[in-house]
């Protein structure tokens, strides 16, 4: 469960994509690559199969190849990323507000959470995993359960918000 919610968090909390969370699947190409040469279509696999590239690094290449992409291509990836920006900075900042209220030991570890992701970008996901879980380990089973009804309850109110 603790790996779940960290993942959860994660995405929720930081815009930068890790690969490892990118998978490709041979014949199926994502809309935005549809129409690409065989080239930008190669390097699109070797973006998404470097396990060893940090959020930073993994952006920066994408940028790169996306540059490549005709106007209506460039639009079908960028309209999704400014879509989850926008969404993972409303439940950040109510996610913020919320550890605000929580006991010592567990507005501790969230703000260590918090720091830990919006550090991440440098980071490989394996590092930035390791971390969020020894963060976790420390913690007892209320605090982890009272930090994570904090994040459930900070998405359901933007969700809510966004109706």
């Amino acid at each position: 469960m603790n790996r779940v919610f960290v993942h959860l968090l994660y995405a929720t909390l930081v815009v930068p994509v890790f690969p490892q969370w990118m998978v490709y699947y041979d014949d199926y190409l994502p809309n935005f690559l549809v129409g690409a040469n065989e080239e930008q279509t190669e390097q699109f696999k070797r973006i998404i199969s470097d396990r060893s590239l940090s959020a930073t690094e993994y952006n920066q290449r994408m940028d790169a190849l996306i540059s490549q992409l005709d106007p209506s291509n460039r639009e079908k990836y960028m309209q999704p990323q400014r879509q989850a920006k926008e969404s993972m900075e409303r439940v950040s900042a109510k996610f913020l507000e919320l550890i605000s209220h929580l006991s010592g030991e567990t507005k501790r570890a969230a703000q260590q959470l918090v720091d830990n992701v919006l550090a991440s970008g440098q980071q490989t996901a394996q590092e930035m995993n390791r971390r969020m879980d020894a963060i976790l380990s420390n913690l007892t089973p209320s605090a982890i359960s009272e930090l994570m009804n904090a994040y459930y309850d900070a998405i359901q109110l933007v969700s809510g918000n966004d109706k």
